[in-house]
């Protein structure tokens, strides 16, 4: 197993070079295999339009209004291809915990997003990734340089 971790520029809504295209495709490719993808990156950084762009890829997202904070990710919710859990800390830990080891069953890769490094760790779901190839990827805000 293997973790790497990238740090880039936030692109906000503007992700249509051939740079980011084949970063798309790149992680696409990487998830397709079975990796992980932790995309972290502030408020209006561009993490969920980066998600919509690497189509097909399914969004679960909890944080949306209307939806409960906490709320469980049923089994019937987990789409057959591509996805990610957007706002990962708006959903139960144990559930994300539970597609964690259902799709390292089945080798399947899929994305977990969080707004800070910190919450990652916070949200103590590093132990549920251990075994698998996990690709952090932050898009740091371009003014803090």
């Amino acid at each position: 197993s293997y973790w790497r971790w990238h740090s880039v520029a936030a692109p906000g809504h503007k992700q249509d070079s051939r740079d980011w295209l084949e970063l798309h495709r790149s992680l696409r490719d990487f998830m397709e295999r079975g990796g992980i993808l932790v995309l972290i990156g502030p408020t209006r950084s561009g993490k969920t339009c980066f998600l919509e762009r690497m189509a097909p890829l399914r969004i679960i997202d909890n944080s949306r209004s209307g939806s409960r904070r906490d709320a469980p990710i049923p089994p019937g919710d987990v789409p057959p291809g591509l996805f990610a859990i957007d706002e990962t800390h708006a959903h139960d830990r144990r559930d994300v915990a539970r597609v964690a080891a259902d799709m390292r069953a089945e080798n399947r890769g899929f994305a977990i997003v969080f707004q800070r490094p910190e919450s990652f760790r916070d949200y103590e779901i590093g132990a549920h990734l251990a075994l698998q190839g996990v690709q952090f990827l932050e898009l740091v805000d371009h003014t803090l340089r």
